[in-house]
């Protein structure tokens, strides 16, 4: 985990954040479907594959994660309700397979 007491870190997120730029551009050029999670994907992983340093600061990646939980939430309604009800069990994976996830990648 980095700390801001690397000196490094800031410079770190800055070109992670271009790669992942560079990723969705690219993305939408090559007609991905979804390609502003799937340009960036594709790209990041390949570049760490090479071993070149990529971080997120710890601050920046937990201020995404809010902003993303909020839009989420704005989008839940009586659909998504019903949707819950009429496939209960996919739900239940899901919910389960997020504790899962969360607990084996705990550091």
């Amino acid at each position: 985990m980095l700390s801001r007491s690397d000196p490094s870190i800031l410079l770190v997120t800055c070109y992670t954040l271009v790669a992942g730029f560079c990723g969705a551009f690219l993305g939408e050029l090559l007609a991905l479907p979804l390609y502003p999670l799937v340009g960036p994907a594709i790209l990041i992983s390949l570049l760490a594959l090479t071993q070149i340093r990529l971080a997120i600061w710890t601050p920046i990646r937990d201020a995404a994660f809010v902003l993303i939980g909020i839009t989420i939430g704005a989008g839940f309604d009586g659909q998504a309700t019903g949707a819950m009800l009429r496939w209960p069990l996919a739900f239940l994976m899901l919910a389960l397979s997020l504790v899962i996830s969360l607990a084996v990648c705990r550091p």
